[in-house]
């Protein structure tokens, strides 16, 4: 799905982790309540909050608002292809430290860049969830933070975990996959991310 990922989602598009697979293709894709004979382009609006503990500085969430491009697919697979700021930025979010640290307090503009683009995403049923796995393609999926000059980079491929059907769109909720980051740290993706016009069987 187009998972803000920062991001993600970051994220990104960010969010990602290993995991039993119960099947592989048991959900998928729908345009209009049918199904799809091709790739459509979609995007997917996400409000992330990310979510850093040890390292540098300390504890540190930071608010992200953007939107995901990228297609769904024939049955399960998506894609998202670039993430886009509310300013308009390709791949770069402008965010905002919600609560800070002793390197980047409280209040602070903080740069979040999105890593591993384009990610590679799949519905899958683990039990009796529906989750939109996401890979990166030469690397993890995650994104950097960079703070008053200090950058500090989180991957590891995340899921979102289908929550339902609204009128827009399919609404997905991060799992939160922890991601080691560069400082030695690990960071978090917790929020939401709706993937518009589209819907999950």
């Amino acid at each position: 799905m187009r998972k803000f990922q920062i991001l993600g989602a970051f994220a990104a598009v960010l969010a990602f982790s290993a995991l039993t697979v119960a099947s592989a293709s048991a959900t998928l894709w729908l345009i209009g309540g049918k199904s799809l004979t091709s790739r459509v382009l979609a995007d997917t609006h996400g409000e992330l909050e990310l979510r850093h503990t040890g390292g540098l500085g300390g504890t540190i969430t930071i608010l992200c608002s953007g939107l995901a491009h990228g297609w769904v697919g024939t049955g399960a697979k998506d894609e998202v292809t670039s993430i886009l700021g509310l300013k308009g930025e390709l791949n770069k979010l402008t965010c905002l430290a919600h609560t800070g640290n002793s390197l980047c307090p409280a209040g602070t503009l903080v740069l979040v860049t999105a890593l591993g683009l384009p990610w590679l995403t799949e519905l899958k049923l683990v039990g009796s969830e529906t989750i939109d796995e996401a890979k990166g393609t030469a690397e993890e999926t995650g994104y950097s933070t960079e703070c008053k000059g200090i950058s500090i980079g989180c991957q590891k491929n995340e899921t979102f975990k289908f929550d339902e059907n609204l009128a827009n769109g399919a609404l997905f909720l991060a799992n939160g996959v922890a991601a080691p980051c560069s400082d030695g740290g690990t960071g978090k993706l917790v929020g939401m991310a709706e993937v518009l016009g589209a819907t999950v069987s």
